[in-house]
């Protein structure tokens, strides 16, 4: 197979949800942007509103800082779901997405004081990546790279995980326990999740 097929969401039918989603979150954040309504409220993780409002611990990914993080979140997304898709199949790639969501948000909301907010694809994306990294890890033998366009896709890929984990330094941020979390999750669904 060639690694350009492997990494890209649109060559098989099949994948078209996986990099939908991934569209998604780009679109709500163009949207949110653009209407100045600022709908992004709506879904943020707040503690002292999840009573009330549950949903928020799975809307919050799609919250964004704005359509720059919103793009390089999707691309990384649909990047990741689909190598993992290829691997180990598309249920695979949808519990890792779920997991890398669903897990750093009961963990946020645990840690998290009253009037704190939680928002961003970035659990998501680490998650994915994880998920992307064993799939690659898994199927490494039996990838091609016999056209420029892999090699040039294989550095791009470097260069973007790279980038990825490289931007809490650019930012002097800490390392975050949700961000660990969710690449754990989605490498140990990877790793576990037999070959489809």
């Amino acid at each position: 197979m060639p690694f350009t097929r492997f990494i890209l969401p649109l060559a098989t039918p099949r994948l078209l949800g996986l990099a939908g989603i991934a569209l998604l979150f780009l679109i709500l954040s163009l949207v949110d942007s653009l209407s100045g309504e600022g709908f992004s409220s709506l879904w943020v993780l707040e503690p002292s509103r999840l009573r009330d409002e549950p949903w928020r611990l799975v809307t919050w990914c799609f919250a964004q800082e704005g359509w720059v993080q919103a793009s390089g979140n999707a691309v990384g997304l649909a990047i990741g779901l689909s190598m993992m898709a290829r691997c180990s199949g598309q249920a695979a790639a949808w519990l890792g997405l779920g997991g890398s969501v669903l897990l750093p948000a009961l963990w946020a909301w645990h840690d998290m004081g009253p009037n704190d907010q939680l928002y961003g694809a970035s659990t998501a994306l680490y998650g994915a990546l994880g998920m992307g990294l064993v799939s690659w890890r898994k199927m490494r033998h039996e990838l091609t790279y016999t056209q420029r366009e892999d090699w040039v896709a294989g550095f791009a890929v470097l260069l973007l995980v790279g980038f990825t984990l490289a931007i809490p330094r650019f930012l002097d941020a800490p390392a975050r326990w949700i961000h660990i979390i969710s690449f754990a999750w989605g490498t140990s669904v990877a790793i576990l999740y037999p070959r489809d």
